[in-house]
């Protein structure tokens, strides 16, 4: 009995150094795991909330989910006036005003200090491809808006076109039907088109026949770390993932404005320009007046 309490012991330790989440709101404290590791160790970013966040409140205020029953009736009340198509341009016109920022201004500075070191880092995003109201190319759109943040991935990741990645997916078609866009690999960046991300990883490592021996993923969302988790651990590979809630705890800050919002989407449906929050504060603080 002795011997098997050791042994069920030595094998629960195992576990826990061998897959392990924390949370964290300082990417420093993912710098020093990292540097702490081998050099054959994958880092991984998320993008969304994650390196880069809006700056427009109503977005922000999304990861405390406070704002999600707002917007969801905004867009279910543009898709009962007006086509798909013309939603989808509402909403890509959104995605190009450009109120953008990185989580926090040494966002770029801890990616180039790991970078520098030796790491390699690539991107892990549910972004879909393809073209998207007036956006011709998701993939394209978000690595210019990265590089403009002073923020890119490892060159040495080789690109992959959309659909190759399919055969190493399974059940690949519930999605691609769905979304109506397929995985790739672009810059550094693997877009899921929302697919499970320990899925596409799974796919995109075994396309360039690539096992690390260790990987250091962080997201803002736990499902998606634990995807990834359930991939290194059906592949033996030591895992630490890192719940970051750095946007998080800055929502807190912010209050629900939804006047402000308001007449953000009003001026958007019929100007097709979207405000940023300080202009649409000017035009309610001279309206009031």
């Amino acid at each position: 009995m002795y011997l098997i309490r050791i042994f069920i012991i030595a094998m629960l330790s195992i576990t826990v150094a061998h897959a392990e989440i924390r949370s964290t709101v300082d990417l420093n404290t993912v710098k020093q795991e990292v540097l702490a590791s081998d050099k054959d160790t994958l880092v991984i970013f998320d993008v969304d909330m994650v390196l880069i966040m809006p700056t427009d409140e109503i977005f922000i205020k999304y990861v405390d989910h406070e704002s999600g029953p707002f917007l969801e009736g905004v867009y279910k009340e543009l898709n009962a006036r007006h086509s798909p198509e013309q939603v989808d341009k509402y909403k890509s016109i959104i995605s190009l005003s450009g109120h953008v920022q990185t989580v926090t201004p040494e966002t770029p500075h801890v990616l180039n200090e790991i970078d520098r070191a030796g790491y390699k880092i690539i991107g892990l995003t549910l972004c879909e491809t393809g073209s998207f109201g007036k956006i011709s190319s998701l993939e394209k759109w978000r690595v210019d808006e990265l590089k403009s943040l002073g923020i890119k991935f490892h060159h040495s990741f080789p690109n992959v076109t959309a659909g190759q990645l399919d055969k190493y997916i399974p059940n690949i078609q519930n999605y691609t039907s769905k979304y109506e866009c397929s995985p790739c690999v672009v810059a550094g960046i693997l877009f899921t088109c929302h697919v499970p991300k320990g899925e596409v990883l799974d796919a995109y490592l075994q396309q360039i026949d690539v096992k690390p021996r260790k990987i250091v993923f962080v997201d803002d969302k736990l499902k998606n770390l634990e995807t990834v988790a359930k991939y290194c651990d059906q592949n033996n590979i030591a895992f630490v993932g890192f719940e970051y809630n750095a946007v998080k705890e800055q929502a807190k800050k912010f209050p629900m404005d939804l006047r402000l919002a308001r007449l953000q989407f009003n001026v958007l449906e019929h100007a097709e320009v979207w405000l940023s929050d300080e202009q649409a504060r000017n035009i309610l603080h001279n309206l009031d007046k």
